[in-house]
């Protein structure tokens, strides 16, 4: 027992701390899957730095895509589904102003793809479009008030793909849900910015 003492002692006037005292929290590891939960693991970053076109962004949140050095970034609709908002960390190299302009572009063509029953390639175009026809960078369709994307509410209910989870499954919008009405006026606002006619559901 004496021995057990001394040797704490030497450790402690070391300056090495035994493992029991150790309290900090570790930084995330890049690529580290959760196996037991069968997760998809949170990249560093955890989404891709590029913005070029919006069919680009549409297929970065439906896809998984390349990355450096052999690694792959899961879609960022997988992210979502596996670890909700935990990969929006700082620890995570999350960029939140990137996704700020990604979302607002993914919730578009998620409002006009489900909501007014048109494809998701013909939502693309659409945004396209009427991107080129402003004249400006995709930035700029995604931040500038005066011409840019509306954008819905981060506090809303409502999932980017406009849709609610029902216990495991993601389901349409229904009148008496928590954020329908929010979502609703953001169609508006969509429909007003593209200047369409389509009829919402």
């Amino acid at each position: 027992m004496l021995k057990s003492l001394t040797d704490s002692i030497a450790t402690l006037t070391s300056g090495v701390v035994p493992n029991f005292l150790k309290q900090t929290s570790q930084a995330p590891v890049a690529g580290k899957e959760s196996a037991v939960e069968g997760r998809c693991a949170i990249p560093l970053p955890p989404i891709r730095p590029l913005m070029r076109t919006v069919e680009g962004v549409w297929q970065e949140y439906m896809q998984e895509t390349p990355g450096p050095d052999g690694m792959r970034w899961p879609s960022i609709r997988r992210l979502i589904n596996d670890h909700g908002i935990d990969w929006q960390h700082s620890s995570y190299r999350y960029n939140r102003q990137l996704w700020y302009k990604k979302r607002k572009v993914i919730v578009a063509i998620e409002g006009l793809r489900n909501s007014l029953n048109m494809s998701a390639a013909n939502a693309v175009e659409l945004l396209e479009n009427h991107r080129n026809s402003l004249h400006i960078g995709l930035h700029a369709f995604c931040t500038e008030k005066a011409r840019g994307l509306p954008s819905l509410s981060v506090d809303c209910a409502v999932d980017i793909s406009g849709k609610v989870k029902d216990g495991s499954t993601w389901r349409q919008l229904r009148v008496n849900d928590t954020g329908y009405t929010a979502y609703r006026q953001y169609l508006v606002q969509l429909k007003s910015f593209l200047n369409i006619t389509v009829e919402m559901r």
